[in-house]
């Protein structure tokens, strides 16, 4: 019999978040908001924003490697009700770029539909 694993609803919705940020890395690199479509709510304020900026990126072609977002560790998770914010540094990185990092605050909601996967509703840059 294989062991049961049970997760915390933290460690479930960093690896959401994490699955996230690397579908969102996917993204940038191919403008394809398939590559996106399970991990953020279509009618978040962040899907919104890759779907203004998806033809922008269709015609660019950039393709592969896909760009690293990376939550970095440590970072906090915030429970404000309905919604998890985790807080904390993204880097963003791709072979001949610049590493960037970002101070965000990743908005993540469960989908019961998705059978409680959390998916990313927003980012915005915090300062602490």
């Amino acid at each position: 019999a294989r062991p049961t694993v049970t997760t915390t609803v933290d460690a479930r919705v960093t690896q959401d978040t994490q699955q996230a940020l690397r579908d969102w890395g996917e993204f940038a690199a191919t403008g394809d908001l398939r590559e996106v479509k399970d991990s953020f709510w279509p009618d978040g304020l962040q899907y919104q924003k890759l779907e203004s900026e998806a033809p922008r990126l269709l015609a660019r072609h950039s393709g592969p490697p896909a760009y690293a977002f990376t939550l970095q560790s440590p970072f906090r998770i915030i429970d404000d009700g309905r919604d998890k914010i985790l807080r904390g540094t993204v880097t963003l990185a791709r072979p001949g770029s610049p590493t960037r990092r970002f101070r965000w605050d990743i908005y993540m909601r469960a989908d019961p539909a998705m059978g409680g996967r959390w998916r990313l509703l927003t980012v915005a840059e915090t300062k602490t």
